[in-house]
This record gives structure tokens, sequence and C-alpha cells, in this order.
């Protein structure tokens, strides 16, 4: 009895164990990270599967938390910016290999426990494990570094200007880099206001052949029918009729009409000038503009470089964080300065595309900046341009551009063409006094009914108009005041010519002496300040309002110095312009 006791009592210690091996098995398949596959094989149907990290990440996470706390440190040298933009995707790449990675497996739930409880095992027992552990070593890292504790870096990100605001906008398909003559030679081609002045010299082509025209013969045949002519013997005739012009009027008309072409050259050429003006300026403009653009990202490059000073020294104690707030909002006021510069340089491309004949949104890129670039001791010469030439290049006198601004402008020569143009009609006026002349002959034979006999014979005739009432008395006055005021305005050009000329040397002598002091000494010595200002800042020997200061007005100065190039320029194209000429010294 007492042997059959105890086989029971054996058989139910088996059962026992072979249960709890059974569960422990089924426990460690569910948690262990080693196979995958298995897991998903015994999960049910609608349980989502946990991205099992691979096993050699579990070695590597000491390093990865150390780095997930650590402020990343860069030399003075190289751009803060970029580092600090790359932070954040390292800092969630980080916490995203320790959430997966770091945690010990959890207590794990058979299938059948999980289908009846109606959750996932993992969505409610790993992550929610993970994400403590991961709120644990946030907390430690911020206790072994306080300064965290005031969100300064994600500040300094939060606040920091978008990267795609600090280059200008680009077309990824295709961008034209163009010089000043090949723009010039692009608007010759294509700028629709000179293809329609390029018409007119067809027009006055064609008026030459219009005013060389002879006037045609006229053939006149009469005959008729009945007893007028059959009995009383009238006569048919067929004849000729010819005009012809006296007083020399198709020669005269002939010299008015290339008069009136060489007058039509003369204006196409002046608008084909006043073209490259405009294209000169819309050209040193965009030039101007992306001039200035650059001098707006080495400004936003010496702040960035400030407020890193500024951080420093406020992660080791030497200065209070509102410092570093300053330095930072200072950077982000030069957001709507630097977005001012994108949209000049955009409104001159779309300028000069326009003059050019273009499609407004093309791309274009000066591949000829000239002296817009900053010069400092380190560059004493700068090779000469087709934008303007440099400042140091000997000047004509003045006398010797107004003897060629009276040979050469186009203006001038458009009103003495003009001149000439009147006179000639005041010619063609005077000659259409003289009456012309009217020529006709033709043959006459009769047609009349036997007994009569036909007849037949010739006749010839001459006409002329008598100038009794009316003889050109309005069109030879109206000729003659032309005449008169076109001498009135060739007065007027030469009288202007020499403002012109005059103002715009003095204006290009002024901007010629100012680009020189700012390239001898107001843009190094600003420079070297810069420099000096920042590391005494750096040092705490100065105030950060002292080196804002100093930065302000280093700004100020390259934005004058791009002003008085842009002056320069305008002075350049001016004289140009009073010269009637390109300019080449």
């Amino acid at each position: 009895m007492q042997l059959r006791y105890f086989y029971i009592l054996c058989l139910l210690l088996l059962s026992l164990l072979s249960g709890c091996a059974q569960q422990k098995k089924t426990a460690n398949v569910l948690t262990s990270p080693k196979d995958p596959g298995t897991l998903q094989k015994i999960q049910p149907d609608g349980i989502s599967e946990l991205p099992t990290p691979p096993p050699q990440q579990l070695g590597n996470q000491p390093q990865q938390n150390a780095q997930e706390s650590k402020i990343p440190e860069f030399p003075f040298s190289t751009s803060p910016p970029q580092q600090l933009e790359s932070q954040p995707q390292q800092n969630a790449q980080e916490g995203k290999i320790s959430k997966s990675t770091t945690d010990p497996a959890p207590v794990a739930l058979t299938n059948k426990q999980s289908q009846q409880m109606g959750f996932n095992i993992n969505s409610a027992i790993v992550e929610p494990l993970a994400n403590i552990k991961s709120t644990q070593r946030v907390q430690a890292s911020r206790q072994n570094h306080p300064e965290q504790k005031q969100s300064t870096e994600q500040k300094l990100l939060n606040n920091r200007i978008p990267n795609q605001v600090l280059k200008p906008p680009t077309n990824a398909n295709f961008v034209f880099r163009l010089s000043l003559s090949e723009a010039f030679k692009r608007a010759d081609e294509k700028n629709p206001v000179l293809l329609a002045a390029h018409r007119n010299l067809d027009i006055s082509a064609a008026g030459i052949t219009i005013a060389g025209v002879r006037p045609n013969p006229q053939l006149a045949f009469q005959c008729g029918f009945g007893k007028v002519y059959t009995v009383g013997a009238n006569p048919e005739q067929v004849g000729i009729t010819q005009n012809f012009e006296m007083g020399g009027k198709r020669s005269k008309r002939i010299s008015l009409a290339k008069s009136q072409y060489q007058l039509t050259f003369l204006q196409y050429n002046s608008a084909r000038f006043d073209l490259h003006g405009q294209v000169r300026r819309a050209y040193a403009e965009l030039a101007a503009a992306e001039a200035s653009f650059r001098s707006q990202q080495e400004q936003i490059e010496l702040l960035e470089r400030l407020v890193y000073i500024a951080r420093k020294r406020f992660e080791a104690g030497a200065a209070p964080e509102a410092e570093l707030l300053q330095a930072q909002l200072v950077l982000n006021q030069t957001e709507p300065q630097l977005r001012q510069a994108l949209l000049r340089i955009q409104e001159a491309r779309i300028q000069l595309n326009a003059l050019m004949g273009d499609n407004p949104n093309q791309n274009v890129e000066i591949d000829d900046p000239g002296i817009f670039n900053v010069v400092t001791k380190a560059v004493k010469v700068v090779k000469k341009t087709e934008l303007v030439p440099t400042p140091d290049v000997r000047l004509p006198t003045i006398n010797e551009l107004l003897a060629r601004a009276y040979e050469e402008r186009l203006d001038l020569k458009a009103a003495q063409q003009q001149t000439a143009v009147a006179q000639r009609q005041l010619r063609l006026a005077k000659a259409q006094r003289i009456p012309d002349l009217q020529l006709s002959g033709g043959y006459l034979f009769t047609t009349v009914d036997p007994p009569m006999k036909n007849t037949n014979g010739v006749y010839f005739g001459a006409a002329v108009n008598l100038p009794i009432f009316y003889n050109q008395q309005g069109e030879v006055a109206q000729a003659k005041a032309s005449l008169d005021q076109s001498q009135q305005q060739e007065n007027v050009v030469q009288s202007q010519i020499a403002v012109d000329v005059r103002a715009a040397y003095q204006s290009l002598l002024i901007a010629r002496e100012t680009i020189r002091k700012y390239q001898s000494r107001l843009l190094p010595d600003s420079r070297e300040v810069l420099g000096l200002a920042q590391e005494s800042y750096q040092v705490g020997k100065t105030n950060l309002a002292s080196a804002i200061a100093v930065e302000q007005a280093d700004q100020q100065n390259r934005s004058a110095y791009v002003d008085a190039v842009t002056a320069y320029q305008s002075a350049y194209a001016d004289l140009e312009k009073a010269v009637g000429n390109q300019l080449s010294f």
C-alpha cells in the first residue's frame, strides 16, 4: 500500500517537473534575441513583430550612452553651426539604438496567456521597459552634465537659421554662367525691343524702293455701237498716256528716303547702345547682389563664431547664460537681411534675363564679379575685367572725353541726321511746286456703213496743272518749321553733352577715390580690429557688447564698399552714355 502511494507521488512529481520544463522552454523562445525567426513562428495573428537589433550592438552600449550625453566640441577654426546641425540627428540615432538594444529580456508571457489578455507582448512589456531605461539614462546623463538642465544647446538649435536659407536659390537642372560680352551678344540677338527696332530698318529700306517709283503709263481704248458711229462717223480710238515728273521730284524723294534710312539706322544703334547700358547696369546689379549675399554669409559665420565663444565661456562659468542668448539673438537678427539679399539676387536675375530676352526663371550666375570682391592688403592687384576698370587706371582728361563725345555720341548724330532729313523735306516740298507734264497719243479710226468710206489717223496731246489757287505753300512752311526745330534740337544735344560728360566724370572720380580708401585702409583695418575684438572677448578682456559693435561696424564697412562699387559702376555707365561709345582705358 505504501509502495503504491510512493509510485503515485513519483508520477505527480514527474508530471510537475515536465510542465515546468515545457513552460520554461516556451518563455526562453519568446524572449531570446538570438532567434527572431522562432519568435515570428509562435506569435499569434495580429501581433506585430519586434525588430531585434544585431547582438554586437549590445557591447557598444556604454560608449553610446557616453556619446549621447556628451556635448560635441570642435576647434575654433571649424564652423560650429554645421556640427550643431548634425548633433540632433546623431542624438536621435543614439536614442533609437539604446531603446532597442540595451534592455535585458523581460519576463515573458506564453502565447495562450497573451491571447487571453488581448494585447501585444512586445508593445506592452518590452517598449515601456525600454522607455523607462532610456529615461533613466537621460536623467543620469543630466546628472553628469548639469549644464544641460537649462536646455541651452536645444535653445541654440531651435533658434538657428535654417540651413537652406544660407544658400541662394538655384535651378538644379541648369546653371548658366555669363560674362558681360556674352550678355551683350544675347541681348542683341533676343531682346524684343531691339528686334522691333530692327524691323524699322526693313521699313525704311522699303521706303527707298517706294521713293524711286516711276508713274506707270495708261492705255485707253474707246469703241462704240449704233448709228452715231456707223452713220455719224464718230471715230473710235486707242491711245496711251504717260505722266512725267518735273523738277527732279523722284531724285529728291530718293535722297529723302535714304536720309531717313540713315536716321533709322542711327536710332537703331542708339537703342542698341542704350540696351547695352541697361545690360551693363543689370549685370552689375546682379554682381552687387551676389557680393552683398556673400557679405551677409560672412557676417553669419562671424556671428556663429561669436556664439561659439559665448557658449564656451558660459560652459566654463566665465559668462552668464544671458550673454549666450544675446549672441544668439544677434545671429537670428541677420535672417531678414539674408532673405533681403536673396530677394535682391532674384530681382536682378529677372531684370537681366528680361533684357536678354530669356526666360525670367533662368538661373544666371555672374562669371566676372570684377572689383565687387572685397580687396584687402593681401590682394593688391586686381586684373582688368569687362565690368569696370580698376580704380588705379589712368582716366582720360575731360577735354579728351568732350571731343570724343562730340564725334561719337549717337543722339547728336541722330539730331544732325534729323536736320539733314528736314533739309531734304524742304527741297522736295519746293520741287512739288513745279507741275508735272502729261503726254498722250493714239490711233483714231471710223467704222461706217457703206457706201461711206472709213477713215483713220493719229493724235498727240499734252497737259499740265496750273498752280493758280494752291502751289504747295503749306508743305513748304511745314518743312521750314521742321528744319528750324531740328537745328534747335541739335543745339540742345550739344549743350547736354557737355553737362553729361562733366557730371559723369566728376561722379567717377569721387567713386574711384572712395573705393581706394576702402581697399587701402577701411576694409583691412576693420577686419583686423574685428579679429582683435573676438580674441579679446574670448580671453575675457572685453564684453560681448563691444565684440558685437565691432562686428556690426565691419559689416557696415563691407556693405558700404559694395555700395561704393555700385556707385562707381553707375558712374562708369553714365560716362559711357555721355561719351556715346564704350570706354576702354
